[in-house]
């Protein structure tokens, strides 16, 4: 028996097939004829890229979060927002969170809020 895998682009991690005998002719089965047949994806995993964004103070801007290949399975993505020069609880209220990018696509968005002040920073 051959069994003959399909390239594709799409990262899938390991994947397997149950080879089962289910009747033989003219002979008779030993055992339990049953074999795991694993297909290792050419693949590598995809990587994560996120987009730098400006947003007025005040406004709202939109993270992009991109695979660099789609995937069979949803990628979830935590992050967290630690301010350089803008302060949390001030400048900004979101902390982190959770972007899931669904199984097939390459792309999710975030929106994230600036709080409004009138102080020069």
């Amino acid at each position: 028996m051959v069994v003959t895998g399909i390239d594709d682009i799409t990262y899938e991690g390991t994947e397997t097939i149950i080879v089962d005998v289910v009747s033989v002719v003219n002979g008779s089965e030993h055992n339990t004829q049953q074999q795991t047949v694993n297909i290792i994806d050419n693949e590598t995993a995809p990587t994560i890229s996120v987009n730098d964004i400006s947003i007025t103070e005040g406004g709202t801007g939109v993270i992009t979060v991109t695979l660099s290949t789609p995937t069979t399975g949803n990628v979830t993505v935590n992050f967290t927002l630690t301010g350089a020069t803008a302060r949390s609880g001030l400048d900004y209220q979101h902390t982190g969170g959770t972007i899931t990018i669904t199984a097939g696509t390459t792309g999710a968005t975030r929106v994230l809020a600036t709080s409004g002040d009138t102080i020069y920073e």
